[in-house]
């Protein structure tokens, strides 16, 4: 298990980062092993590490490829990575890690956003551009990782859990309307915003 937390903002400011370093922080119990932070004009990645597969600290987060171009952070575990990384081998590429995380960025680097379904595991990441300052935003199919977020007028935050989202847009949970949701008051036919 491992947390991620982002900020982008859509008027390419810079997020702050003690904002950053702060909602890390109510997610380092995911991560007891490694947290680490990358700012720059219109985006912020915090990623908090359990070390699983690859233990050393070449395969901590946010993840960059050699060239500086492309970095990722992601929680989970891709099961048919290995498969992957024979693939992107006989193409050339080379790893300097043995870990799933690597080959992830690779594999989106290589064979571009449909290589996502092909992949098979449990996972939420955010890979990121710097040059074209494109963010792909991805959640395995049946939400086993979590990955929340919230929109604002100029900016999209996400994280593995809700406590840092809260954080960041400055808001707390509506107790009235999860009371009335679960209490099932006859509003089942109407959505109402929790926070």
């Amino acid at each position: 298990m491992c947390g991620i937390f982002g900020i982008v903002t859509l008027d390419k400011s810079i997020p702050s980062e003690k904002e950053l370093y702060d909602c890390a922080n109510l997610i380092s119990h995911r991560g007891p092993d490694y947290t680490g932070l990358y700012v720059d004009t219109g985006i912020g990645l915090a990623h908090t590490r359990l070390s699983i597969i690859d233990i050393s600290d070449r395969s901590n987060q946010p993840f960059w490829d050699e060239s500086g171009r492309y970095c990722i952070i992601f929680n989970g575990e891709i099961y048919n990575f290995q498969e992957i990384r024979t693939k992107l081998e006989a193409m050339g590429v080379e790893f300097r890690t043995s870990g799933d995380t690597e080959v992830l960025l690779k594999a989106i680097v290589h064979f571009g956003e449909k290589i996502i379904n092909d992949l098979m595991g449990m996972f939420s990441f955010c890979f990121y551009d710097k040059q074209s300052n494109v963010s792909i935003l991805c959640q395995d199919r049946f939400g086993i990782k979590p990955l929340y977020y919230a929109l604002q007028s100029n900016r999209l935050v996400f994280s593995s859990e809700q406590a840092p989202i809260l954080k960041s847009v400055g808001s707390s949970p509506d107790v009235s309307s999860i009371f009335s949701y679960l209490l099932g008051s006859g509003e089942s036919s109407t959505v109402r915003a929790l926070f």
